[in-house]
């Protein structure tokens, strides 16, 4: 029976290999005389594990996951997202846009539509190699994939810190008085590099970029989840709500106390929370 059990379960994980032993071991208390009956259930038994793991793993395995990182930012804001999603089984593409996670001249060469193009191409990609796929945008990404959403047959959307109306002057004057009341620069520095170290070039391409995807949203048809951090110092959280106002399909809007813009590579707060709804819907069928 063991060297049976070895077989059939061969390629499989740690946690049904235990099952199986589990289901082999019980039948040992047994009567003999029902050893052709029970051999017989345990060869069920075992196919059933089998079966159904097999349809665990399918149900992963055919679907893509397609992480695409904000405007002037690269891989490392979405990083501990995918690495969140590897621990549970998920191995996600995460998009490298044009011009970006290089140097301020190579990102003012970009355009929007050079933005939209690096996500295509991964999307197309995926599309020959999968059954379905999931794209999950973060910040700037959210638009991307907006608009690959659009062009392309998706099974979820997951917008992240989406921005509509950016700018939280609230948050943004609280974090400085906090430097200033502390003696610390942290803050400060944050926005001197988001505002003198992005081309001026940049800024009007995203800006043509989220003009346009405002009319986008309507046109989304698949199931979308919308998370939003209440402490994000760059995007109001009204931006979430008018992105759900404008989706006619299956939409959940999420808000999350704290946070900040760039939750998952700046602040602990929260993201765990995010990492956990987020590997939840896009492992939804």
């Amino acid at each position: 029976m063991a060297e049976l059990a070895d077989a059939l379960d061969s390629g499989s994980s740690g946690r049904k290999a235990v099952q199986v032993q589990v289901l082999l071991s019980a039948p040992s208390k047994r009567p003999s005389t029902t050893i052709d009956g029970l051999l017989l259930r345990e060869i069920c038994d075992i196919l059933l594990i089998k079966i159904f793991h097999g349809l665990e793993l399918n149900r992963v395995h055919n679907r893509a996951y397609i992480i695409i990182h904000g405007f002037g930012g690269g891989l490392n804001e979405i990083e501990y997202l995918k690495e969140y999603l590897f621990k549970h089984d998920i191995s996600a593409q995460s998009v490298l846009l044009a011009g970006h996670g290089s140097t301020k001249k190579e990102l003012s060469k970009s355009t929007y539509m050079d933005w939209i193009q690096s996500g295509d191409r991964a999307l197309v990609k995926v599309k020959n190699e999968y059954d379905s796929v999931a794209l999950i945008g973060f910040s700037m990404g959210g638009l991307v994939c907006t608009y690959l959403e659009n062009q392309h047959k998706v099974d979820r959307l997951v917008l992240i810190n989406t921005p509509v109306y950016f700018w939280n002057i609230k948050v943004i004057f609280k974090s400085l008085f906090y430097d200033i009341k502390h003696r610390r620069c942290d803050n400060i520095s944050y926005y001197k590099k988001a505002v003198f170290g992005t081309p001026i070039r940049s800024c009007i391409q995203f800006l043509r970029m989220l003009t346009k995807s405002k009319k986008l949203f309507q046109n989304i048809a698949c199931p979308t989840l919308i998370i939003q951090c209440l402490n994000d110092e760059s995007v109001k959280p009204k931006s979430a709500a008018f992105i759900e106002s404008k989706i006619k399909s299956d939409v959940t809007l999420k808000y999350y106390k704290g946070g900040c813009h760039q939750v998952f590579s700046k602040t602990n707060d929260c993201r765990k929370n995010i990492c956990y709804d987020i590997l939840c819907f896009v492992n939804q069928p």
